[in-house]
């Protein structure tokens, strides 16, 4: 059995799309579920390329007992796209780039984590513990109400 893709956006992958990648992965693992998902984490820029995660996320991931490892921000690419059941975003800019990047794609498998709000940006709000927050909520909501 093939595992389903599950690929995280923001706009940098140094905050958002790391965090979710994380804490998804911790919350497959403590459920026993990690057999099933292939996840990774992109930005839809190139603004960060090779950047590790920003030393404010990862203080969160530290704070709430998440693990995680060195991860270069990447900018996604065609094939990644493609191979993809499901792409998670952070915010409706997100999908506009999504959109313009891939134009002749499916945008259906495209969808807000935190449906339908966004989750807030902490590069410009400087609260991590709320986007960690949002984060975690909206994963959480998503794995228990096997909405993958």
């Amino acid at each position: 059995m093939s595992k389903e893709k599950i690929i995280f956006i923001c706009h940098g992958s140094i905050c958002r799309s790391p965090m979710a990648h994380f804490i998804f992965l911790n919350e497959i693992n403590k459920r026993g579920l990690a057999d099933k998902y292939d996840v990774s984490s992109f930005a839809v820029s190139y603004e960060e390329e090779g950047n590790d995660i920003d030393y404010r996320a990862k203080a969160q991931l530290d704070k709430n007992h998440i693990p995680y490892a060195y991860h270069p921000a990447k900018r996604i690419q065609l094939k990644d796209y493609k191979e993809a059941s499901r792409i998670y975003v952070m915010d409706n800019s997100n999908i506009y780039i999504l959109k313009r990047i891939f134009p002749n794609e499916d945008h259906n498998k495209i969808h807000l984590l935190n449906e339908p709000y966004e989750i807030s940006d902490p590069w410009y709000t400087h609260d991590f513990d709320l986007a960690f927050k949002e984060i975690k909520e909206s994963i959480v909501k998503l794995i228990e109400g096997n909405k993958l």
